[in-house]
């Protein structure tokens, strides 16, 4: 009886390992992902160059005490 109490003990400590690298993996994967899609935006924000200095512009702008329909202006502009 012992024996099989052992087993199942030695049963669950494996099962809960597994579990622990499966979601360190899952962890690992979805960051991996999120990593990816933020360098492609940013690797399109590059290759427009119009889009960028506009997008440079706003930050100025918004950083001073200007005209906010100049800012939303430019932000319809970039859409």
């Amino acid at each position: 009886m012992q024996s099989g109490n052992s087993a199942q003990q030695q049963n669950r400590r494996t099962s809960d390992k597994i579990e622990k690298h499966i979601e360190s993996h899952n962890e690992s994967v979805e960051k991996a992902v999120a990593d990816s899609e933020q360098k492609d935006l940013v690797s399109e924000l590059f290759k427009d160059k119009e889009k960028l200095l506009i997008l440079l512009l706003i930050m100025i702008l918004s950083q001073e005490s200007t005209n906010t329909e100049l800012v939303l202006a430019l932000l319809y502009i970039i859409i």
